[in-house]
């Protein structure tokens, strides 16, 4: 065998068994959950191409919130390996993990209906619920504003 091959199959089995201890192997949510990252990442830089976007100063693209949408992204998954390791912890907490992956999925799918929003599709009776959850979130950014003040 290769020796350079036989480094790469070890160092790939290596990670690959760190993450599958950090995550607890790998579901059909965590699957769920990628993917709503990725369609949501795609969805937000295309509707600064379009130039709504709500989190730059001119509506477009910007490289620096762009990173930061990454950041979250990783932290987000950093959240859940630590989610997953208090769950092996504690015992009957297990679900733990379960529970805190769907609502995550759930963030993200709401995050990708407002980018659909912004782009100009109906979402029919999806517009009144973001409606009402928009005040939700406006709550929890003038709660950051406030920190940020102090």
């Amino acid at each position: 065998m290769n020796a350079k091959l036989f480094t790469f199959d070890t160092v790939a089995g290596a990670i690959g068994t760190f993450f599958s201890y950090l995550y607890g192997g790998w579901t059909g949510a965590m699957s769920c959950l990628i993917v709503c990252m990725v369609v949501d990442y795609v969805t937000g830089l295309i509707v600064a191409g379009f130039g709504r976007s709500m989190k730059s100063k001119n509506g477009g693209l910007d490289s620096h919130i762009g990173w930061i949408g990454l950041a979250k992204k990783v932290m987000t998954l950093v959240m859940l390996a630590v989610v997953h390791v208090i769950g092996l912890t504690i015992p009957g907490a297990e679900a733990l993990f379960d529970i805190a992956v769907i609502g995550y999925i759930a963030n993200e799918a709401i995050s990708i209906c407002e980018n659909a929003r912004l782009m100009g599709i109906s979402l029919g009776p999806v517009n009144g619920l973001l409606d009402i959850l928009k005040p939700i979130q406006n709550a929890g950014d003038d709660a950051k504003a406030e920190d940020e003040e102090v």
